[in-house]
């Protein structure tokens, strides 16, 4: 079966690591990078290829599928510009990963070498479970999330919309953590966080309120 084109919205180094999870993938390969706020014609490129504005994308011969390759979690406005394209966003798992049949993956979904999805988990549209991450059964994570490296949610969580979770974070079990919150690397959550705070430490205490994400 041939390998799919695949249109990667975003143009940094995170965009660079994404294209190539889509190649080591053997279903896609990466035709172009899309940089929603270039407003020139072109002329740049990134690991040979070329990255496009939303006025070149149009361009493309061939109609690609999609993601979202931006490690913010305010990249919800960025796809405000890309989704009238019409472009079809697909998931990609790195084939070391282990995902269960009974996970639901919405549309979007990035999913990073060696992570581990426990049973009947769903990940919203759009979220990043970076590499060697553990998510544990019966756990929501939420729209436009990211979970960094080697972050570990246990079992029944709750992660919110556009929550960033850090390196090495850990979630204990049946907690929730609200929408737009940012947990630093290496805390530790046993406590339940509100929406739009930061927390760090372990246990995680809350330095920042008021925050719209990272």
């Amino acid at each position: 079966m041939s390998a799919r084109p695949l249109l990667i919205v975003g143009a940094g180094s995170f965009a660079s690591e994404v294209g190539n999870l889509a190649r080591e993938t053997g279903r896609f390969e990466p035709v172009a990078f899309l940089d929603t706020r270039l407003d020139y014609a072109g002329g740049k490129s990134l690991d040979g290829l070329p990255v496009l504005s939303l006025a070149t994308v149009e361009d493309l011969a061939l109609k690609p599928a999609a993601v979202c390759a931006l490690g913010t979690t305010l990249r919800g406005d960025d796809l405000a510009h890309v989704l009238p394209l019409g472009l079809e966003f697909t998931t990609l798992i790195h084939p070391t990963a282990h995902i269960p049949e009974s996970v639901e993956l919405e549309p979007g979904v990035i999913i990073g070498a060696g992570v581990i999805v426990g049973h009947a988990t769903t990940i919203g549209s759009h979220a990043i479970v970076n590499r060697g991450a553990l998510i544990g059964h019966h756990t929501q994570i939420g729209t436009l999330a990211i979970v960094s490296p080697g972050a570990n949610v246990a079992a029944r969580v709750s992660i919110g919309e556009r929550v960033y979770l850090g390196i090495g974070a850990i979630v204990i079990d049946g907690r929730s953590v609200g929408e737009r919150c940012v947990v630093g690397a290496g805390a530790v959550v046993v406590r339940d966080l509100p929406e739009r705070v930061q927390a760090v430490g372990m246990p995680a205490r809350i330095v920042k309120k008021d925050i719209d994400g990272l």
